[in-house]
């Protein structure tokens, strides 16, 4: 096809051109302003969650040492009226005790928590 001769008619088409290139830069802008937004809800979920945990942590560690022991566990095991041995004390604590201190610390407890929320396999307690 020829391209046009009357100028009118060319920068109407140019104009078109344009306006669509402008169209598609703007639905690039808005994929780009949906991703940062979608990346900083993500962002904010994660820190909302960690701050939980953290009061979860402060809340069990009632010694105030950084570290929940048998003893501790024991005790809101039994606030919420679940029952458990001695020895099932000892095996919950050997699962998430990473240094063998018979305790489990703040980076254990965290690890444990992000273990058994990212476990697909079911296997995790």
């Amino acid at each position: 096809e020829d391209p046009p001769r009357h100028p009118c008619v060319w920068r109407a088409r140019a104009r078109a051109m344009a306006t669509q290139k402008e169209r598609r830069k703007i639905a690039e802008q808005m994929a780009e302003e949906k991703t940062r937004r979608d990346r900083e809800r993500k962002e904010f979920q994660e820190r909302q969650e960690l701050e939980g945990l953290k009061r979860a942590f402060k809340r069990l560690d009632k010694k105030n040492d950084g570290r929940l022991d048998s003893e501790e566990l024991s005790e809101e095991l039994g606030f919420l009226e679940y029952k458990v041995t001695k020895d099932e004390l000892n095996e919950i604590i050997w699962e998430i005790d990473d240094d063998d201190d018979n305790a489990v610390d703040w980076e254990e407890f965290k690890t444990a928590f992000y273990r058994a929320r990212d476990d697909k396999t079911g296997y995790e307690p």
